[in-house]
Parts: C-alpha cells; structure tokens; sequence
C-alpha cells in the first residue's frame, strides 16, 4: 500500500542520517541487519522471518533521530540524563517504525535492548519474553559495535568481540545466539563488515 510504503522510505532516509553522522558509524545499521539474518537463517528462520528481521535491523536506531548528534558522538561518559536521552530511542524507534504500518518490526525495535537477566530497556523483559528476533538483533548490535571505531575507542578485534558476547551469554544476551554468532565467524560463512580507521 502506498501509504505503508512512503513513511517508510522516509524512515530508511533518517536511518542515513543517524548513521553518517560520524565516519565510524557509517552503514552500522546495515550491518547489524546483515549479521541478524544470517544468525537467523543459521537458525532455520523462514524467508519471511528473516527479512522481517533484516528490516528491523536496518530501522533498530531510527529512534536515536531524537538524540543531538553532540550525544550520540560524544567522546567520553555519558552522563545519567544523556543515557536516559539514548536508552529513549527503542521506545521512540518502535512508534515511528509501527507508524509506518511495520507493526511486527516495530516490537523488534522496541525490545533489541532487553537483557536476558530482565535488567534491559524499556520494558525490563527478560527470558523468553523477549521476542526472539529482538535477541538476535541485540547480539547482532553488540558485535557490530563492538567491533567497529566509535568516537571514543577502537574497535575490537573479532576474537575480543565474541569472547566478550560469550562472557555475556546467559545474562546479557542469549547464550544459543551468541553461539550462533561465533560458529558462523569461526567457519567464516559471515562476512565481518566492521569499519575500522585504527593503524
């Protein structure tokens, strides 16, 4: 439907946006798509799954077009108001996202930032309570900024990255998609796109 389809197009638009606002950040959300549906089709994902899942991927941060840009690139701690600002952005990103009539993607957005111990954001969620989609874009997230330069650190190597998701696992993120993620590197049958500018 061309209602649908338009603020759509609108949202990959400010998706652009957010991630060219530093050279380190550009194309993350892409990223973080690619590396959600190839865990999800390692985890027999039907088609249409994963590209429910690749489009939320690349709509997970529209939210953080509410965040001034001097926040969301800052080089140093974010003070308790400025994370209050970010950690806003999944509840903000899953309105507009569900607006553009995407309602399933929309509670992927919502929920990537749940913990499996119940300590995430916004709604505390944990366990299977978490929509599993949203699971895997939250590991898929990590690594992907984990692994590339951000304003205020270098990136990771792969290696670091995926022993930190493994440390994680069971508290953080979920322990069969993090292993997912590093037999998928491990057997390089997922290509690692981290943008990197450190020597």
């Amino acid at each position: 439907h061309r209602g649908t389809q338009d603020p759509a197009r609108h949202l990959h638009t400010l998706v652009a946006t957010i991630d060219g606002a530093t050279s380190s950040t550009r194309e993350h959300s892409l990223n973080v798509a690619a590396y959600a549906a190839a865990i999800g089709a390692e985890l027999g994902l039907t088609e249409h799954e994963r590209d429910l899942l690749h489009r939320a991927g690349v709509l997970h941060d529209v939210g953080k077009v509410c965040v001034a840009p001097d926040v969301l690139t800052k080089p140093g701690p974010l003070t308790p108001p400025e994370l209050d600002r970010i950690q806003l952005h999944a509840e903000i990103g899953a309105t507009m996202v569900a607006y553009a009539g995407l309602e399933a993607e929309a509670l992927l957005v919502r929920h990537h930032h749940e913990r499996m111990d119940g300590r995430g954001y916004p709604d505390g969620l944990a366990g299977a309570a978490i929509p599993y989609g949203a699971r895997i874009l939250f590991v898929a997230d990590a690594f992907e900024a984990m692994t590339s330069d951000r304003p205020y650190r270098h990136g990771m190597p792969v290696d670091v990255a995926l022993d930190e998701l493994a440390r994680c696992a069971g508290d953080q993120f979920d322990p069969e998609v993090v292993d997912v993620m590093r037999h998928l590197v491990a057997g390089r049958r997922l290509h690692v796109r981290a943008l990197r500018h450190a020597a």
